[in-house]
């Protein structure tokens, strides 16, 4: 697997056996929250996917290419990634 600056970050992150605070994150506004607040990662929340998206619980409706596209929004919102 090719690794790039943000996944080997991510992996010394996860080596330091440090706690890592990670809030979940559904669009582009609570990941500038999380950004704006010094967090050093995030995840992304199915649920808060299916609710801010469709309005629906988190019962498995939201794919796989749903998630992928609020990334792609969510990366894109952040811009300069470091």
């Amino acid at each position: 697997m090719t690794s790039t600056p943000a996944r080997a970050a991510l992996g010394d992150l996860l080596n330091s056996r440090e706690i890592v605070l990670a809030p979940g994150v559904f669009d582009g506004i609570s990941a500038q929250l999380v950004r704006r607040t010094g967090h050093v990662a995030a995840y992304l929340t199915g649920a808060g996917v299916a609710a801010s998206g469709f309005g629906l619980p988190d019962i498995g409706l939201v794919t796989a290419s749903e998630m992928a596209e609020r990334v792609r929004m969510i990366v894109g919102s952040l811009g300069d990634i470091r």
